[in-house]
């Protein structure tokens, strides 16, 4: 069993994925050939 102290760590280190991965994809918007591009500028600025 898992002590309380690893259990927190492990949703810290989850945490920080998702707040890195949020940030990556907000950034995306502005670069071609990614996950975020959007094909249209209606589209591009209804998400930003």
């Amino acid at each position: 069993m898992a002590s309380v102290d690893s259990d927190f760590t492990i949703y810290r280190a989850r945490d920080k994925r998702c707040i890195n991965n949020t940030l990556r994809q907000c950034l995306g918007r502005f670069i071609r050939k990614t996950l975020s591009f959007s094909k249209s500028l209606q589209m591009h600025e209804s998400v930003i």
